[in-house]
Formats: structure tokens, C-alpha cells, sequence
């Protein structure tokens, strides 16, 4: 009989959940950080446009391999 994956991890003590509190903070914090890349990159700080989202969605689509194709064909 295998016990793998029944062991408890004896490193860390279990933790408690998140407060209310620590979750919006998260979320506070990760929001601020998207924004923060958004406007390193050029684009605006907040996106509620949806032919922007759709924009910003084929520009992440855009893989290195496809960018050098696009380039040689010119």
C-alpha cells in the first residue's frame, strides 16, 4: 500500500486562511501592478474599450516565431 501524497509536510506549519482584509489587499496590489506594466508599455492605464481588450489580446497572441515570419516576408 503507498502512502504518497497522504504525508503531511512537516517544513511548514499550516496556514490560516486569508482574511477579507488580505484578499482586497491582494487584489489591491495586483491590480496596481498591472496598471503600472500597462503604462510602461504604452497603453493606457485602465482598459474598458472592448475593440482595445480585443487589440491587447492579439498583440499577447504575437509569439516571437510569428514576429520573425512577419519580418521576412516584407
Amino acid at each position: 500500500m503507498s502512502y504518497r501524497g497522504k504525508r503531511r509536510d512537516v517544513r511548514r506549519p499550516p496556514r490560516a486562511p486569508l482574511s477579507t482584509e488580505e484578499r482586497m489587499a491582494i487584489r489591491k496590489a495586483a491590480a496596481q501592478g498591472a496598471r503600472r506594466s500597462r503604462l510602461r508599455q504604452g497603453l493606457p492605464e485602465r482598459i474598458e474599450d472592448p475593440a482595445a481588450i480585443a487589440l491587447l489580446a492579439a498583440l499577447l497572441r504575437i509569439t516571437p516565431s510569428t514576429q520573425d515570419k512577419e519580418n521576412t516576408s516584407d
